[in-house]
């Protein structure tokens, strides 16, 4: 009889025996529900990549996230560029645009592969941080005549995409993981 009273009041009738609708009921019997109803799970946290579907990203792979290829893109274009003689006797920005650059793509794929949608979004933020840190070092490059200026201006263009992009996916999860209390 317990047993039998626990498991109605977790589910579509509530403890007066009254039928309650699906909105109104526990949130991991509504997971249940939608997926023996084979609908994709909009609610509560996800796990792994598909919390990204979640999000409405809709991508099996960091890889395909705009923002990691962007992130991708301009560590490519920063490292061809510190190969220049010019740059490489400013040892320290060249070191710290390195690891700003570097660091940005590996915070997205790590948060990608996070369990909790709340936890993708700290990653997202650290990587947005990195590619404004590396914007930074850009600009001193610039200022110091260590870089020219058609070089600066590709990847300058390169971050401001891929800040853009970060951010966008920042807002987007992080307007989905807003119930989510796991964070």
């Amino acid at each position: 009889e317990d047993g039998r009273l626990a498991k109605r009041q977790d589910g579509p009738v509530g403890a007066r025996g009254r039928k309650r609708p699906r909105a109104q009921w526990p949130i991991h019997r509504r997971r249940v529900r939608l997926r023996a109803a084979g609908k994709r799970l909009a609610n509560g946290p996800r796990l792994g990549p598909a919390r990204a579907q979640c999000a409405d990203v809709g991508v099996r792979s960091f890889r395909e996230l705009v923002a990691w290829q962007l992130s991708a893109d301009l560590r490519e274009e920063v490292i061809a560029a510190l190969a220049h003689p010019q740059l490489r006797k400013h040892v320290q920005l060249c070191d710290q645009l390195a690891r700003a650059v570097e660091s940005a793509p590996g915070l997205i794929a790590e948060g990608y592969g996070r369990f909790y949608a709340g936890e993708f979004v700290r990653y997202l933020r650290m990587a947005r941080a990195e590619l404004m840190e590396a914007q930074n070092h850009l600009d001193a490059a610039l200022r110091r005549r260590a870089i020219d200026v058609p070089t600066f201006e590709r990847c300058w263009t390169l971050s401001q995409r891929a800040v853009g992009a970060t951010t966008r996916l920042l807002i987007a999860t992080h307007r989905r993981t807003e119930g989510d209390h796991r964070r």
